[in-house]
């Protein structure tokens, strides 16, 4: 027998989505090893998407069967405010499964996917955006320069655009900043260096606007409109990381007709598994350091889409003071004389 009001009855107002939805899938099956610093990494990740991103998002975190250790931190993680949604899987589903199961999951406008060790540097939202939103039939774009074509020369889309004189297309070579900053981030590899350092870059432009955007993305960040997302999904998952498994999202994206673009400039960065000085100096610019500490503010903040303004003074008052066990328990014993009082036979 139910005795009592349901307070969810009270007025209780649900989670709106905001316009953007990020995913981020982790795998770390071992707090040691290649995987020693992964859980740092990917709090610094985390720090940088709420210290750069300009418009407020939904954050989505789908744990791939990793240890225990590091579903505590996430469930920690999750307490304090920092992730709206966790999923905790038992099953290593793989890259590909985390997006099936996310791009349906996120009720977002925009989604941005992402693995978990990028780092997301200032404007990367913004020039996201106007990318997507200045050429017609852009189903994704990556704020990275694009380096791999992951297509093989394959890609039909662009050929499309092309034809038009609206949008004109043409060659240049990769900046060589970029291109040195990609290289050091997967590895500094010798024979990558020489591999791109004449590489040429093909730019679309646009010059009405002025806005300039590479043909090409990368499956390791990107942002798309989830309604072309759920044209393409569900993707084949057979390995856990794979390149076999990763062309299918972008030979999907291409056979539907639309276009894959990257920024000129890296607005995110491939941290890999150990912190480097690029790393270094992005988290000593943004501040980075200090986000993830403040957990008191942000489990305020995490509620302010549910309750009003007043309140959330009101809470902020009642959290200081909750730090004191005389003063919770005070309130507790308030509550329990409440609830008792109004649910009383009468």
């Amino acid at each position: 027998m139910r005795k009592g009001q349901n307070p969810a009855k009270m007025g209780l107002q649900v989670h709106q989505a905001s316009r953007l939805g990020v995913l981020l899938p982790l795998y770390i099956p071992t707090p040691g090893g290649y995987y020693a610093n992964s859980l740092d990494i990917f709090k610094y990740q985390l720090a940088s998407l709420y210290q750069n991103t300009s418009q407020e998002f939904d954050l989505l975190v789908f744990d791939n069967g990793s240890c225990q250790v590091v579903k505590d931190a996430l469930q920690k993680l999750q307490s304090d405010g920092w992730i709206d949604w966790l999923i905790l899987s038992r099953h290593n589903i793989g890259k590909t499964g985390a997006m099936n199961w996310g791009f349906r999951a996120l009720q977002n406008e925009l989604i941005c996917y992402s693995d978990a060790d990028v780092y997301f540097r200032p404007g990367w939202f913004d020039q996201s955006l106007e990318i997507l939103n200045t050429f017609p039939h852009t189903g994704m774009v990556t704020a990275q320069p694009c380096f791999y074509d992951c297509l093989a020369g394959k890609g039909q889309a662009h050929l499309v655009m092309q034809a038009r004189e609206q949008f004109p297309i043409s060659d240049q070579p990769a900046d060589a900043g970029a291109m040195e900053e990609y290289v050091h981030s997967i590895g500094d590899i010798v024979d990558l260096q020489g591999r791109y350092n004449h590489h040429i870059w093909r730019i679309i432009n646009n010059p009405t606007t002025g806005v300039e955007a590479i043909i090409g993305a990368s499956h390791f960040q990107f942002m798309a409109y989830k309604s072309l997302l759920e044209q393409i999904t569900p993707l084949p998952a057979i390995y856990g990381l794979n390149r076999k498994d990763d062309y299918h999202i972008i030979s999907r994206i291409d056979q539907i007709g639309f276009l894959q673009l990257s920024t000129l400039k890296p607005y995110v960065y491939h941290m890999g598994n150990n912190l480097d000085d690029i790393t270094r100096e992005d988290i000593q610019r943004d501040g980075t350091q200090e986000v993830l500490l403040d957990t008191f503010a942000r489990s305020v903040t995490a509620q302010g889409d549910q309750i009003s303004r007043v309140k959330k003074v009101v809470l902020k008052i009642f959290y200081a003071f909750s730090r004191f066990d005389s003063f919770s328990n005070l309130l507790l014993r308030i509550y329990n004389f409440l609830f008792e009082y109004y649910t009383r036979e009468k």
